[in-house]
């Protein structure tokens, strides 16, 4: 790649290798706003508003991990939601899409908000604004409605998404001595 070290060479509309500099970053987003298509836009929002901004090209979101409460109704809105979500705000925040997704639903759901957006635990905290931009208060719902959303880019890592359906997931029933035999399970169902 033209002698360009950890970096990776895109190719663009013209064939001319451009070096991806972009830091390695991962930034969440949480919501338990009541309705789902207003969580996933502020989980999405809150998590590329802490992503560093895209440069001199429409970046996509190498990867987007999202869990949403299974109280939510409507499931199959969520990635797409999601979707139009980044690309809607391509021009505020530079990224174009996003290039993998996984998640799923779950009775409890785990986020942050940094501290800068709750000025009152930066101040109780003794951190400068520019501290409290960097650290999070973590957040658990559950039996609540709730979306996380953490938003990664990943240049020069390879991502392989795959789908496991719950007839997939070997089960466990406590025994130890299942045990290895789940873990074969596993291993032969993802990889």
């Amino acid at each position: 790649n033209g002698g360009q070290s950890g970096a990776t060479a895109l190719r663009m509309a013209d064939d001319a290798a451009v070096s991806d500099d972009r830091p390695q970053s991962f930034a969440t987003g949480y919501s338990t706003n009541p309705s789902l298509a207003a969580a996933i836009e502020e989980a999405t929002t809150a998590a590329l508003a802490s992503l560093p901004p895209a440069s001199n090209m429409q970046y996509e979101i190498d990867l987007a991990m999202v869990v949403a409460s299974s109280l939510y109704e409507e499931p199959s809105t969520i990635v797409p939601t999601l979707v139009k979500v980044v690309e809607a705000s391509s021009g505020l925040y530079g990224y174009g899409g996003v290039r993998h997704l996984v998640g799923g639903t779950a009775g409890g759901v785990i986020g942050s908000r940094s501290l800068a957006s709750n000025p009152g635990a930066a101040a109780n905290s003794g951190t400068t604004e520019g501290e409290a931009q960097k650290e999070c208060i973590p957040i658990e719902a559950e039996a609540t409605p709730a979306v996380s959303v953490t938003l990664a880019l990943l240049p020069d890592v390879e991502v392989k998404t795959f789908h496991v359906s719950k007839n997939d997931v070997p089960e466990f029933d406590g025994e130890l001595t299942r045990m290895e035999n789940a873990a074969e399970g596993w291993k032969r169902e993802v990889g």
